[in-house]
């Protein structure tokens, strides 16, 4: 019998909203950071008690994870490296004694290279083999697994990032206290997710961009701060952060919306001096919260 408690408040009392997408047709694709195939879930469901909208799986998708390659999020390093460089100057900011981290989720370790670069000592924790082994020939410490990890056990950092991950667990109290597990009492927790009550959500309704099949957990403020409340956690800010992208990655994205023509072949101007420009975009959908254990 599939279990349809909240995966946050634990209420048995539960709406299926969305019939979505059965776990037997889902396929390692459908988990690549890139994925393209927006407004696509798996079977979906609404908390009567406390709000949240999680997916239910018949099957666990942790697998697909640990098999996942994905070239074209690699390939975007560069620009995508931009949004970890404004993440470590928040945290920074407000936590300036911060010398090491963990960041769990690491991916191919973007995030962890940006932070060895401001004098931190940081170490990543990701599922995926492959981008492991990416991080890993450019001489990133990221391990392999998730948390709890025995590597990691009993120690502690003075902040721990999880940058677009908690949407992806199909329990998030068991993540956040493994996360603060690795914190001492007063340490920031960084974490960043889509916002589904956010205005870009409800204005493309079933077709936002976030609703995909890797997602197994949709936020709102509310909700994941009663997540975090319940972790151990409080919030001390919540910021809507801006991502940056290069134009073309961008404009080959809004092809999923608006027909538009293949510029990049028709246009030698365009190809070489517009599409490689990196710009900022915030659609307001995102939540950037840093919290303390208590």
């Amino acid at each position: 019998m599939i279990d349809i408690s909240c995966p946050i408040c634990k209420s048995i009392e539960s709406k299926q909203i969305r019939a979505g997408i059965s776990s037997q047709l889902i396929k390692v694709d459908d988990f690549k950071i890139t994925d393209s195939k927006y407004g696509q879930t798996g079977p979906l469901y609404r908390c009567k008690s406390c709000g949240f909208l999680f997916v239910v799986f018949k099957d666990d998708c942790a697998g697909y994870y640990t098999q996942m390659e994905d070239k074209e999020y690699e390939q975007g390093r560069v620009y995508r490296a931009v949004q970890q460089k404004i993440l470590l100057k928040h945290l920074l900011k407000k936590f300036p004694e911060t010398t090491t981290l963990l960041d769990v989720g690491a991916g191919t370790g973007m995030l962890v290279e940006e932070a060895q670069k401001t004098g931190l000592n940081p170490i990543g924790i990701e599922l995926s083999s492959w981008c492991v082994d990416v991080a890993k020939t450019q001489g990133l410490p990221v391990i392999e697994g998730t948390i709890p990890h025995q590597d990691l056990a009993g120690r502690y950092f003075d902040a721990v990032t999880l940058i677009d991950v908690i949407e992806h667990v199909p329990d998030p109290i068991e993540l956040l206290v493994s996360c603060a597990k690795h914190l001492q009492s007063g340490n920031p927790l960084v974490l960043v997710t889509p916002d589904v009550n956010s205005f870009t959500s409800r204005l493309l309704g079933k077709r936002w961009w976030h609703y995909r099949i890797a997602h197994m957990g949709y936020y709102s403020k509310q909700t994941i701060s009663l997540a975090l409340e319940k972790a151990g956690f409080t919030v001390v800010s919540i910021r809507r952060p801006a991502w940056y992208f290069q134009v073309q990655y961008l404009y080959e994205r809004l092809k999923q919306y608006v027909p538009l023509p293949d510029l990049g072949k028709t246009s030698n101007v365009i190809s070489r001096k517009i599409f490689p420009l990196i710009i900022p975009l915030n659609l307001r959908d995102s939540l950037e919260i840093i919290a303390c254990k208590k």
